[in-house]
């Protein structure tokens, strides 16, 4: 099976329109001749993510649309960031387990394994 990856660009990175908003905002809020802080202006991190995972998290987004009304539906960036959020968690309670699951997905991806 040959593993296909996808590159977040411009066009499809779930997070883009929400860092076009904070950019506004930060415009918005922030005087010009003030100086801001580093840590204080996002920052956009380029992933490889496997295709299989994208497709998944098209159908769950779908899933939701047709389980809740469509205004109602968290956007992509909200999910992916429940995700992370649930991964860090797990660290907290459960660092071993949590280790394990990275490494035998790192090995999956390296030979081109399922992902799911």
């Amino acid at each position: 099976m040959v593993k296909r990856r996808a590159r977040l660009n411009e066009e499809n990175d779930p997070l883009n329109s929400t860092e076009r908003v904070l950019a506004g905002l930060e415009q918005a809020i922030i005087p010009k001749d003030e100086e801001v802080d580093e840590l204080d202006t996002p920052i956009l991190e380029t992933f490889l993510i496997n295709d299989v995972v994208l497709e998944q998290l098209s159908k769950l987004y779908l899933k939701l649309q047709l389980n809740i009304s469509k205004r109602n539906v968290p956007e992509k960036e909200v999910i992916v960031e429940e995700a992370i959020v649930q991964l860090l968690s797990l660290a907290e309670t459960d660092f071993a387990t949590l280790v394990e699951l990275l490494r035998k997905r790192q090995r999956n991806r390296e030979t081109g394994k399922s992902y799911l």
